[in-house]
């Protein structure tokens, strides 16, 4: 039926639903959900209560409801000391399939040293590379694959000023190491006691129902409707190989791009990406601004074609640009040349 989650980021009994399926639930009363799931309340909050002082997942367990048993399971998100964040909660019926939870996270920012502490879930949302684990970076750090954030102004008001009971609710674009855009969304609660003082958050990937939207065109240096008819796209570079990625393409592509390959390391010849990587190393040392122009292969929407464009390439502003370029190319070749 639904994975709900509830933020227990405030001290017990306190506790909030921010979020069903994708969608948001303004931190309402956990006593609603007895309308969303025909389970009585008081079960609900039992079982919540339960993940909340043992940091250990209920597992699926049937209870009544007003129309019939249901099952419930019931999924702790924890903090990197093993407090309990949040909870993942499934409702449903007794013979559905429960399928996988959503991918969920908790950090802690400290208002005093202005760090950010988090688990090894938060630290894989964005890589695979479990090895270079870290449990505390600054504040910079943690941003440095942030595509757009609009709310950070605002949360780092909050962190460098916590007052108990502020809540605060943002959407991220990251880029993930493998050079795919992932939208998170992240619930905040002040703390502001003797047992914290700072800021205590949970996230979770939306990609799967709210589109990664990057920054507004005319801050890109792109514009909508190119006069020279150039095309504008971001192209990334993972970790831990040699390809490149068109990640997004920031305009509409020309009916001879195949741009149902958005997102796929097949558009640009791999012969052509030790070239691009060798644009990556040059704008990474470059001045704020700086360009470079060089020619590579796209493919076509014939699978079998590449044609041949100019491409002018420059950085996407901040520390994402070190692995997030945005490319203006138009093209030189007829697409029936090879």
């Amino acid at each position: 039926m639904s994975w709900y989650i509830i933020e227990t980021l405030e001290r017990p009994p306190t506790m909030s639903v921010v979020f069903k399926d994708g969608s948001r639930r303004d931190w309402a009363n956990v006593q609603g959900l007895r309308r969303d799931t025909n389970v009585h309340s008081e079960t609900l909050v039992k079982a919540l209560e339960e993940v909340r002082q043992s940091g250990k997942p209920v597992k699926p367990i049937e209870v009544p409801g007003y129309q019939g048993p249901r099952l419930v399971s019931a999924i702790p998100i924890l903090s990197y000391d093993k407090q309990v964040y949040g909870i993942q909660l499934w409702v449903g019926g007794l013979q559905e399939e429960i399928p996988h939870p959503r991918i969920t996270a908790a950090t802690t920012w400290d208002a005093k040293t202005l760090q950010v502490s988090q688990g090894l879930e938060s630290w894989l949302m964005s890589t695979n590379d479990a090895d270079g684990f870290r449990r505390n970076r600054n504040s910079g750090e943690f941003m440095r694959k942030v595509v757009r954030f609009d709310g950070v102004d605002e949360l780092t008001e909050h962190a460098i000023n916590p007052i108990e009971g502020r809540t605060l609710e943002s959407d991220v674009v990251v880029l993930h190491d493998e050079g795919h855009l992932m939208r998170w969304h992240s619930v905040v609660r002040n703390r502001n006691d003797d047992e914290a003082f700072g800021l205590r958050s949970i996230m979770h990937d939306v990609s799967d129902t709210h589109d990664p939207q990057v920054g507004a065109l005319e801050h890109l240096g792109v514009t909508e409707a190119d006069p020279n008819g150039n095309v504008s796209a971001l192209i990334a570079f993972p970790n831990g190989n040699e390809t490149v990625v068109v990640v997004k393409f920031l305009t509409q592509p020309p009916h001879w791009i195949d741009y149902r390959l958005d997102g796929s390391n097949d558009i640009i010849h791999p012969e052509d990406w030790p070239l691009l990587r060798r644009n990556q190393n040059i704008l990474s040392a470059g001045t704020p601004g700086a360009r470079v122009k060089s020619q590579v292969r796209i493919r076509t929407s014939d699978p079998e074609k590449w044609v041949a464009v100019n491409l002018v390439e420059w950085r996407y502003p901040g520390t994402v640009g070190d692995k997030l370029h945005i490319v203006q190319f138009s093209r030189v070749t007829p697409a029936s040349e090879t």
